[in-house]
C-alpha cells in the first residue's frame, strides 16, 4: 500500500473541505439559473400582451367611460358656471320679447322677460301684467319660485324682497360671493350688478325660439331715397313695432330707390293689421315720413308683372306703327 507524503495527505483535507461548498455554489447558481428564466418568461409575455391589439368591447367601455366621465365633468362645469340644473324649466314664448343684453342692468325689459319666464313657470290663479315693473306682485312670484327649488329656504311670500329672499336667489344662481357688492343685501329688489347678470342669462336661456312664420310686404313712402338714412329707417322700425305690438327684433325694414318704397318682412299675423291700418289712414307717419299706400307681396308681384306685360304690349304696338 503506497504511503502518502505529508503534503499530499494535506491535499486531500483540502480537497475534501471543499467539496461542500462547491456542491452549495452549484445549487445557487442552478436556483439563479431557474429564476433568471422564470423573469425572461414573464418579460416574454408582458411583452406579446402590450403588443395584442385591444378587443373591441374593451375599447368601447373604455371610451364610454371616458365621455361618461367627460359628460359628468362638463355638466359639473356648467353647473359651477351659475346655471341652475336640478329641475326643468318651460320657456317663455319669443313673440312680445327680445333676447336680454346680459349688463348686470334690471331695467323694463329684464323685468318683462322675467315676469314672461315666471308666468310659465309659477302655478299662480292670476298671470302676472308684463308690464316691466319689479312690483310687489312680481317680487311674490320670484319668492314663490325660489320656493319650488331644491333644499331651498323657505321665503315668507310678503313682497318684500330684502336679504333672505336676495341670498335664496343667490343660491338659486350660484354666485360667487366674492363677486357681490357690499350694499346689495340692504335693499327691496335685486341690484347687485352680478345676480342681474346671472339672472338676465337663466331668462335668455328659456326664452323660446323664435319660429315665427313672417311675410313681406311693402309701403309706398314720400320724399326721396336720400332722405331715408340707416338712423331714419331704425326710428321707422321702432314706430312700426310700436304701431303693430310687435317686437322691433322681428321685423325687416329696408327703403328701395325710385318713388321710395320700405320693404317690411314682420310676422305673418300683423300683416292684416298693418295693412288696415294704412288704408283706413290710421297710420300715416313713420319716423316722421309720411305712408302713401300699402302694398302685399302677392299684390306687389302681381302689379310688376301687368306693368311689365303692359311695357310688352306698348313695345309691340310700337312696333307695328313703326312697320
Amino acid at each position: 500500500m503506497p504511503v502518502l507524503n505529508p503534503f499530499s495527505s494535506v491535499l486531500v483535507e483540502m480537497g475534501l473541505d471543499l467539496v461542500p461548498e462547491m456542491l452549495v455554489s452549484s445549487e445557487l447558481q442552478r436556483r439563479m439559473a431557474l429564476l433568471r428564466v422564470a423573469l425572461a418568461v414573464v418579460v416574454t409575455v408582458i411583452a406579446v400582451q402590450a403588443a395584442l391589439p385591444v378587443q373591441p368591447e374593451l375599447a368601447s367601455s373604455a371610451s364610454s367611460s371616458s365621455a361618461s366621465s367627460s359628460s359628468s365633468t362638463s355638466s359639473s362645469s356648467s353647473s359651477s358656471a351659475g346655471a341652475p340644473v336640478e329641475s326643468p324649466y318651460k320657456c317663455f314664448p319669443a313673440e312680445h320679447t327680445t333676447p336680454l343684453g346680459v349688463d348686470g342692468i334690471m331695467g323694463h325689459h329684464t323685468v318683462e322677460n322675467l315676469q314672461y319666464f315666471l308666468n310659465q313657470n309659477v302655478d299662480c290663479q292670476k298671470p302676472l301684467s308684463t308690464d316691466g315693473v319689479f312690483g310687489k306682485k312680481t317680487k311674490m312670484e320670484m319668492q314663490s319660485f325660489l320656493n319650488m327649488q331644491k333644499n331651498a329656504t323657505k321665503l315668507s311670500l310678503d313682497g318684500d324682497f330684502g336679504p333672505q329672499s336676495n341670498a335664496a336667489l343667490e343660491k338659486f344662481l350660484k354666485v360667487n360671493e366674492a363677486d357681490l357688492t357690499p350694499f346689495q343685501a340692504k335693499v327691496d329688489g335685486i341690484v347687485d350688478t352680478a345676480v342681474i347678470k346671472a339672472l338676465q342669462l337663466i331668462v335668455n336661456q328659456n326664452r323660446c325660439s323664435d319660429d315665427t312664420e313672417k311675410e313681406t310686404v311693402y309701403l309706398t313712402m314720400a320724399g326721396s331715397i336720400e332722405a331715408y338714412t340707416m338712423d331714419k329707417l331704425v326710428q321707422i322700425k321702432s314706430d312700426l313695432a310700436t304701431a303693430l305690438d310687435v317686437p322691433a327684433t322681428f321685423m325687416e325694414v329696408n327703403a328701395k330707390a325710385g318713388s321710395v318704397v320700405l320693404e317690411v318682412t314682420l310676422p305673418k299675423s300683423a300683416v292684416a293689421t298693418l295693412e288696415k291700418k294704412v288704408t283706413s289712414g290710421a297710420l300715416t307717419k313713420l319716423g316722421g315720413m309720411s305712408v302713401t299706400g300699402f302694398m302685399s307681396s302677392s299684390s306687389s308681384s302681381s302689379s310688376s308683372s301687368s306693368s311689365s306685360s303692359s311695357s310688352s304690349s306698348s313695345s309691340a304696338s310700337s312696333a307695328a306703327s313703326s312697320a
